[in-house]
């Protein structure tokens, strides 16, 4: 009911905007809203700025970042089924961006600070890198466990990824801007996720980073970029 005591009939998958006295209509993806409760973020083309604010309010913490960060934005699937940190590590990782986490003792809350790639400002707190991430899942994973067995010809890359997603638990991320209509053929017997990957951008100028159920995608950086 809006400010003027009118009704509005939704229908299942539309959402109504009020503003004061007006009122709109539109259709949308209600996976997109309730995704959560599946400890999942679902991101269509969905802006840097807009996933952080719905991570703040998952996590119950503050994230700040520069104003040029807010121009990138994402898709696909983030996974929420682990702490902040990972999920920066995940978040981060398809971004090419670095974080740190300042802790405040007293308001018993933690901040955390994104930034573009290697910035002098890192120094300021306890750093964060993308270091040790097999240490981390060094007991047995679950793209260790599962195998694929699967021939496509002539699939775009999404296509492919979409398959994969609905043959198994993993979850793809990536930056908006990565074209994904490149076509691929993949053919592989009981084989991991890793070698369905390694096929699906061979000879692309994408790579990926499997960490458990989340694969990242983001564009092949050189070792010049990643020098701070």
């Amino acid at each position: 009911t809006t400010e003027n005591k009118s009704k509005v009939r939704l229908a299942p998958n539309q959402l109504v905007d009020i503003k004061g006295n007006k009122t709109q209509v539109r259709k949308v993806d209600v996976s997109e809203y309730i995704s959560w409760k599946d400890n999942l973020l679902l991101l269509h083309q969905r802006p840097v700025g807009d996933v952080l604010k719905k991570l703040e309010r998952y996590y119950g913490c503050k994230i700040r970042y520069d104003a040029e960060i807010t121009t990138l934005s994402l898709s696909g699937k983030l996974d929420l089924q682990t702490d902040i940190t990972n999920v920066m590590d995940n978040l981060c990782l398809s971004l090419s961006l670095h974080y740190t986490i300042i802790k405040y003792m007293k308001k018993y809350t933690n901040r955390i600070k994104l930034m573009p790639k290697f910035t002098k400002c890192m120094s300021l707190a306890m750093i964060l890198t993308f270091t040790g991430y097999e240490e981390a899942f060094a007991e047995m994973s679950y793209a260790e466990q599962t195998s694929f067995t699967v021939s496509m010809e002539n699939q775009t890359l999404k296509s492919v990824i979409n398959w994969v997603e609905k043959n198994s638990q993993f979850i793809f991320i990536y930056r908006t801007d990565i074209d994904l209509s490149r076509r691929v053929n993949v053919d592989v017997r009981n084989k991991t996720i890793e070698e369905v990957l390694k096929q699906m951008f061979a000879g692309t100028d994408l790579e990926y980073h499997i960490r458990d159920r989340q694969v990242i995608i983001r564009k092949a950086i050189s070792r010049e970029e990643t020098r701070p």
